[in-house]
């Protein structure tokens, strides 16, 4: 059976949406669950994750030292990975 570019092209857009909306289902679910996280651990995500800062940087910027930053961060991101794993 052939098909047409119209054919291929529609089902890029369906793929194309469908990933745009688990990308957005995803991202609403970690604005979620950084919410329920302290406000430090909130901004040491953003810094880290959101903005590109280095552990340093950040470690600077909060006042909490690179140790107990990392900590935290990775912790966030285990629990996030958990969290998400139901959109990959």
């Amino acid at each position: 059976v052939s098909r047409g570019l119209g054919d291929v092209y529609k089902r890029q857009d369906a793929h194309n949406l469908e990933e745009r909306v688990t990308n957005r289902m995803a991202t609403q679910r970690v604005e979620q669950l950084l919410e329920k996280e302290e406000v430090q651990n909130q901004k040491i995500f953003n810094l880290k994750a959101q903005q590109g800062y280095t552990f340093e940087e950040v470690s600077t910027i909060t006042g909490v030292t690179k140790t107990a930053v990392k900590n935290r961060y990775y912790s966030m991101v285990r629990k996030m990975r958990k969290e998400l794993s139901d959109y990959e």
